[in-house]
């Protein structure tokens, strides 16, 4: 079987759409803005503690880790494409049925390389997402007691709901995409590889950079649609 070199499902975070996310930042603004009376608010909210702490944890590193975890993909994806690119017009060159020496070992570099980019993503991204799940779940139980509470607690924050659920599996789309694609990888390169052209053929370079190109335009994009969500947390 050969390895699958892409699959825009890795931007699954990343297509969610900015009200989802603006809708999480004004959450973790409404929580900041009675952390002076966190007392009184934990007696209706006893998960309000846990969540304060986690959105403490989103405006220092989370929400940058996925700013940062998407530049990484944009660059991983630009790296990939010039790479395969230039396989791709070499291997256009050969004439006849054999691959010349030089092709070859370009065809492992590039393979080797792709290997020795996508282990760090899988490492990030896993982090990331283990952060998200804890920040999620935080703000998962206090919309369980806000919904318990509706009587003492009157109109309060807005529950998250489906938000959650939403950014929960893209999180995980996105690790388990990554780890499958690393795996694909490292069984592919851990074989005596013979590079032929049916072998080139099957790596499906064409569509892997189409896929790249889209990962590529999407994850940039990221940083600027971000760009004014810290403000919600503002709450002077």
């Amino acid at each position: 079987m050969m390895p699958s070199l892409a699959n825009e499902s890795v931007t699954s975070l990343f297509t969610i759409p900015t009200s989802q996310w603006t809708a999480i930042n004004q959450r973790v603004g409404a929580v900041f803005s009675v952390e002076s009376i966190a007392a009184v608010i934990s007696k209706d909210l006893p998960g309000y503690p846990g969540l304060l702490s986690s959105s403490k944890l989103w405006q220092s590193t989370t929400f940058n880790g996925l700013i940062s975890v998407s530049g990484s993909i944009a660059q991983y994806a630009d790296t990939a494409i010039t790479n395969f690119t230039n396989l791709n017009n070499q291997v256009q060159g050969i004439s006849g049925n054999t691959v010349p020496v030089s092709i070859q070992d370009l065809t492992l570099s590039v393979l080797n390389q792709l290997v020795t980019d996508t282990a760090p993503i899988v490492v990030s991204t896993t982090q990331l997402s283990n952060a998200l799940k804890i920040f999620l779940t935080n703000n998962q139980i206090v919309d369980a007691e806000i919904a318990l509470n509706k009587e003492s607690l009157g109109s309060f924050w807005a529950p998250l709901g489906a938000i959650i659920t939403t950014v929960e599996n893209a999180a995980g789309t996105v690790t388990g995409t990554w780890k499958a694609i690393l795996d694909d990888l490292n069984n592919t390169v851990a074989k005596e590889i013979t590079v032929t052209l049916p072998f080139i053929e099957s790596l499906d370079i064409d569509a892997a950079l189409i896929s790249w190109q889209n990962v590529k335009t999407i994850t940039s994009a990221f940083p600027a649609n971000m760009a004014n969500q810290k403000n919600y947390w503002n709450t002077n």
